[in-house]
C-alpha cells in the first residue's frame, strides 16, 4: 500500500506541476524561490491504512546556497526546505491533519481531489505568506523558540539577515544564542562563524 501511496502522490504532485527532486517535490514560483511540497507517511500497522501529513515548504536558493557556502553539515547535501509547516498548521482549523488512503478503496476521486485540492490553496497561501526575506526574519522571531525542533530555521537567520542588509544582525544574534544556549554551538561551529564574517 506505501507504494502505491507513493505513486498516487508523484502522479498528483506531477499533474500540478511540481517535479520531484530529492526528498521534496517543487514548484518554481521565480528564479530564487520554489513551493515544496513533501510528505510524511504513517501506517500505524493498521493493515490497508497509510495516513499522509503533508508538509509545505518554500525553498529560496540564495539562501540555501549561501548557507552550504559557510557551513559544513552534511544534511544540506540534498535539496532542503528553507522554511516548512505542516499543511494543518497553514489551514483554517490550525491543527495537526491526515488523509486517510484507505478511502481508495471505495471512492479515490473524492479523496484524491480533497488532498490536490488543500496542497494547490495552501501552498499559494503560504508563499503569500512570506513575500520577502524580511517577513522570514519576523517568523522565526516571533514564533519560534530556542530548541532542536527549530535549528533549520535558526541556522537560517544570520543568512537572513545578510541578504537583507543586516549583516551585524546575524553576527549578534550568533553571538546571544551562544551566550543563552549551552548547545548552540553546534549548530554555529567555527567554521560557520567564521565563514559568515568573511562575507562580503
Amino acid at each position: 500500500m506505501g507504494k502505491q501511496v507513493n505513486a498516487l502522490l508523484k502522479e498528483m504532485c506531477s499533474s500540478i506541476g511540481y517535479i520531484k527532486k530529492g526528498e521534496l517535490f517543487i514548484k518554481e514560483i521565480n528564479s530564487d524561490t520554489y513551493s515544496t511540497v513533501h510528505f510524511n507517511l504513517a501506517s500505524y500497522q493498521i493493515k490497508g491504512h497509510v495516513l499522509v501529513a503533508p508538509m509545505i515548504g518554500l525553498h529560496y536558493e540564495r539562501v540555501e546556497q549561501l548557507l552550504k557556502d559557510i557551513s559544513n553539515y552534511s544534511w544540506l547535501k540534498r535539496y532542503n526546505n528553507t522554511i516548512y509547516e505542516h499543511i494543518g498548521y497553514i489551514m483554517p482549523n490550525d491543527a495537526y491533519v491526515e488523509w486517510d488512503f484507505l478511502e481508495y478503496e471505495t471512492n479515490p476521486e473524492n479523496t484524491i481531489n480533497s488532498f490536490k485540492n488543500a496542497i494547490q490553496q495552501f501552498a499559494r497561501a503560504y508563499y503569500e505568506r512570506f513575500p520577502n526575506y524580511e517577513s522570514i526574519i519576523s517568523y522565526i522571531l516571533e514564533n519560534r523558540s530556542w530548541n532542536p525542533i527549530n535549528y533549520h530555521c535558526y541556522a537560517r537567520l544570520p543568512i537572513l539577515y545578510y541578504l537583507v542588509g543586516q549583516k551585524q544582525a546575524g553576527v549578534d544574534f550568533i553571538n546571544k544564542a551562544l551566550m543563552n544556549y549551552s548547545e548552540a554551538n553546534t549548530l554555529y561551529t567555527d567554521e560557520y562563524i567564521s565563514n559568515y564574517i568573511k562575507l562580503p
